[in-house]
């Protein structure tokens, strides 16, 4: 059943450059109903939604934006600051240490953490010999064998 009543909603879904519809597919095109052509259409028409809004740039438009949290969100940055600064102190005072403050500075705080780690002295307290904490010598006692 060809369907007469739109020929120019077929062409226009033909030569629509959003949709994979060709010459070939004018049979099954023409076969729909009205109500489904409607439907095919709007769904092309539909205008997609795009965030126009520009990213916040600077860290004061972010708190901005933030509102109520804003407080919370410069405790978590001082906090992480801090932390960041004490991480690179650690990692700088040790001799052995090859990494420049620049090269600190672009890594993570999970791996400057790693790095701090890493760096600390070694502990050799577990190897310690086993040693009678006793107050007083504990004289020797033979045993008694027959009594």
């Amino acid at each position: 059943m060809a369907n007469k009543c739109c020929p120019e909603k077929v062409a226009f879904l033909i030569t629509n450059q959003n949709v994979a519809f060709t010459e070939e597919d004018r049979e099954f095109l023409e076969a729909l109903s009205p109500v489904q052509m409607e439907k095919m259409i709007a769904s092309i028409n539909q205008v997609p939604v795009v965030n126009s809004a520009p990213a916040p740039a600077t860290m004061d438009e972010v708190l901005t934006i933030a509102g109520p949290f804003a407080d919370q969100i410069r405790a978590g940055l001082a906090a992480l600051s801090a932390q960041r600064e004490a991480v690179t102190l650690k990692i700088t005072a040790n001799a052995r240490n090859t990494f420049t403050a620049e090269q600190l500075g672009g890594m993570t705080i999970e791996q400057l953490q790693g790095i701090a780690h890493l760096a600390g002295d070694v502990n050799y307290a577990p190897a310690a010999p086993a040693v009678n904490r006793a107050s007083a010598p504990v004289p020797y006692v033979t045993p008694a064998l027959f009594q």
